[in-house]
């Protein structure tokens, strides 16, 4: 699994302002989960590609840049983009097509 320094603030911000008091809840799962941290430009020069919800775009730009396979999102902004990668699936697609029992 990759994350992205920019998703990881984003995370962040969601819960300081919706779940205070949770924010050990997220320290303790960061600090388990097996994941590689990748770093998003808090300045990003190059467009390459073009997203409806501009501040959508570090996550597909990190996504691509970064070479990541599959970017599980619900978010509906990113499913009607045409790229080959990464495979964009919503969290049950993903589960649908690499279940592994």
């Amino acid at each position: 699994m990759v994350l992205s320094s920019y998703v990881i603030d984003e995370l962040y911000k969601v819960i300081e302002r919706k779940f205070p008091n949770k924010i050990q809840v997220i320290e303790d799962l960061l600090s388990t989960m097996s994941y590689e941290l990748v770093y998003t430009p808090k300045t990003i020069k190059k467009q390459l590609i073009e997203i409806r919800d501009k501040s959508d775009y570090p996550v597909i730009h990190t996504a691509i840049v970064e070479g990541v396979y599959i970017l599980i999102t619900g978010d509906k902004d990113f499913q009607n983009l045409e790229i080959e990668k990464p495979e964009i699936l919503t969290p049950n697609e993903f589960l649908e097509k690499y279940r592994l029992f």
